[in-house]
């Protein structure tokens, strides 16, 4: 019998990657067990020809005038993927196992469609990051921005009962996102299998190699920031942390990896607090861009104010940066090593902190050994083999 896997990544926007994203693109990558097929729109079109994943590709060839604008892109990528999904269906006699590659509604409502009308189809639902609360303290979404929240957690409402209902297993990042969504499955239903997948790293040196590189490289930045440029990953708290970097330290240099919707409000700070030859915004990197960044630096500073794990810190820490992060639930799960953890929104102790380890060679060469070490444990190769026998 042969094995057809189904990735839907109809919610991809090609603004940056996400943490789902890069999930995504790296098990697909991996994909080495029977046909993999792709359901997606233009711009996941674009991300597999980036990244050369070899699968047939289903295009729900969305028209120009519905792409310009969020909502109804949205809405018609939902309907036409579950038209899309279910075309390929028809043609498929053996079993399928879907994947659905985030939470949000064009990639949720094809799988439950595929998964309600087909008994052929086995459905992994990803679940990566619950919408915070409209009185959460990080204040992610501010003014016009809790409009957006509303719709996020209305659509992830949904999203959450029909997972909860019609998949057969469960693919999260943490265990506090995995709570959150077990909420809204039924009691008959609590069995439901579930799969942890915190992120992964490409590795292909030993520890010692790698370590070796990293001491080696000259040192242009003193620390590095990567993540979107969105509110929930603090690049306008990184700049605020800057600011007093700044004032203790004129002479330390940060490099900033991102793009998205923050990008103007960045700038706008940067040169509101005079920093324009303090930092350098790179735009968004990957692969050997991005790495010869990272061995550029001498620490990843990750001041994100809500999250529960994320994989851009990993990334860094995998060839020697020690990290710096605030003191969040989900990151003491997923980083309790190679990081050190700052009070939640202390902007004068963050500052302090990164002071104090570029100067305290003892703490910085400890921290940066456990970043290396813990490291190991997310290597791709091992993780995407792991998946594939989950979903299975």
């Amino acid at each position: 019998m042969t094995e057809t896997f189904v990735f839907i990544a109809n919610s991809y926007i090609g603004k940056g990657i996400s943490g789902g994203d890069r999930i995504f693109i790296e098990l697909a990558r991996r994909s080495s067990r029977g046909r993999l097929i792709i359901i997606g729109w233009d711009d996941t079109k674009k991300l597999i020809a980036k990244y050369k994943i070899d699968c047939e590709f289903i295009n729900i060839n969305m028209p120009l005038s519905l792409s310009r604008f969020f909502i109804s892109s949205y809405i018609f990528r939902s309907i036409y993927g579950l038209f899309a999904i279910s075309k390929i269906l028809r043609d498929i006699n053996d079993r399928v196992f879907l994947y659905s590659s985030s939470d949000f509604w064009p990639d949720v409502i094809p799988a439950f469609y595929a998964k309600f009308s087909f008994e052929k189809v086995q459905w992994s639902a990803a679940f990566f990051l619950a919408a915070p609360s409209y009185f959460d303290k990080s204040d992610v979404y501010k003014g016009q921005g809790k409009i957006k929240l509303f719709f996020y957690k209305t659509s992830q409402f949904l999203s959450k009962l029909l997972i909860g209902r019609y998949a057969d297993r469960l693919v999260s990042c943490s265990s506090i996102t995995l709570e959150i969504l077990k909420k809204s499955i039924p009691r008959n239903r609590q069995h439901i299998p579930s799969y942890m997948i915190f992120g992964g790293v490409n590795i292909n040196h030993s520890k010692s190699q790698r370590l070796g590189v990293f001491l080696r490289s000259r040192k242009i930045y003193d620390v590095c920031f990567m993540a979107r440029f969105h509110p929930q990953k603090g690049p306008d708290e990184m700049v605020q942390i800057w600011k007093i970097v700044h004032k203790i330290d004129p002479t330390l240099k940060l490099a900033m990896i991102g793009n998205g919707p923050l990008e103007k409000d960045v700038k706008s700070l940067i040169n509101k607090f005079g920093l324009n030859n303090s930092v350098s915004l790179l735009g968004f990197l990957d692969g050997a861009e991005k790495e010869k960044v990272f061995l550029s630096s001498r620490i990843f500073a990750h001041p994100v104010v809500y999250d529960t794990g994320g994989m851009a810190a990993i990334e860094a820490m995998s060839l020697g940066l020690p990290a710096i992060a605030y003191d969040h639930i989900g990151l003491r799960e997923v980083y309790p090593y190679g990081m050190k953890k700052i009070k939640v929104f202390d902007r004068v102790l963050f500052a302090r902190s990164i002071i104090e380890m570029l100067k305290n060679k003892q703490i910085y060469t400890k921290i940066s050994n456990e970043a290396v070490d813990y490291s190991e444990d997310w290597n791709w190769d091992i993780k995407a083999k792991e998946f594939y026998e989950f979903i299975t």
